[in-house]
């Protein structure tokens, strides 16, 4: 049974529970775990931080997903979120995507010491630029429609887009490689997508890849929102004994409550 750490924003409210959102596989992801029972087992404890708002979230026409910046409340969110880590990473992680690599800077700045390192924790780019090319997320809308509509593993929109499948692997290899760390804790700067990939092959990490386990995964993009530079913490224990947390939205401050929840105060 992989559950998650119940979570908490502020001292007085007790927290995100998965019951907040609707459909079935966010209710699988309910559930508390102790800190003695998770980290007292060789666990790798890893954050992970969406980045901040991108010119793309603001809804700007853009030209790919690879290099559209952060927008000046993106920056306002990164450099929040780095100021809200409790201690400092032992190594920092970031996609090759510009709006991650702008969101790892404070961070590495606050942290001068910490290596970083570049991984292929993108964003699950199932549409073709060419055929998305000037285009803003509302015009994008009905192609994104058809996409989860057709629901075929195995389809490439296009030049350049990525299956579901193979979106499916590099969650997978991500994970694997990540078990092999020794650094603790080990912060992703990733997104939003890659993010709900992991928490949902967490759930179920033998699943084979097929129609159902796509029309799934859509369900729970729906039902679970990961904001703008919020941390979603992962305890990597073994393939089955995993445990994820819900999103934790940015925060003047994240710190760990007494069964090893993140707690944001001052939000």
């Amino acid at each position: 049974m992989r559950s998650c750490f119940s979570l908490r924003a502020g001292a007085e409210e007790e927290g995100i529970e998965a019951s907040r959102h609707k459909g079935t596989e966010a209710r699988r992801h309910r559930g508390i775990k102790t800190k003695e029972r998770v980290l007292g087992q060789s666990a790798v404890d890893v954050w992970w931080i969406r980045h901040g708002e991108s010119v793309r979230n603001a809804g700007e026409r853009t030209d790919n997903t690879y290099d559209a910046p952060m927008t000046d409340l993106g920056h306002t969110q990164a450099a929040m979120a780095a100021a809200a880590l409790p201690s400092a990473p032992g190594v920092i992680v970031s996609s090759s995507f510009l709006r991650t690599r702008q969101t790892a800077e404070p961070i590495s700045r606050r942290f001068p010491d910490v290596p970083v390192e570049v991984w292929d924790v993108h964003e699950y780019h199932f549409l073709c630029d060419e055929q998305t090319r000037g285009t803003n997320r509302a015009e994008r809308e009905p192609m994104v429609r058809a996409y989860w509509e057709r629901c075929d593993p195995g389809y490439v929109h296009g030049v350049g887009a990525e299956s579901f499948a193979g979106f499916v692997g590099r969650v997978d290899a991500a994970l694997a490689r990540l078990r092999q760390r020794t650094e603790r804790p080990v912060l992703v700067c990733s997104h939003q997508h890659f993010m709900l990939g992991v928490m949902f092959r967490l759930a179920d990490p033998g699943a084979a890849v097929d129609r159902p386990l796509m029309e799934r995964f859509r369900e729970f993009v729906v039902s679970v929102d990961v904001p703008n530079a919020a941390l979603v913490r992962t305890l990597l224990v073994a393939p089955g004994r995993d445990f994820t947390s819900m999103p934790v939205p940015v925060a003047r401050r994240w710190t760990l409550d007494p069964v090893g929840a993140v707690v944001a105060a001052g939000s």
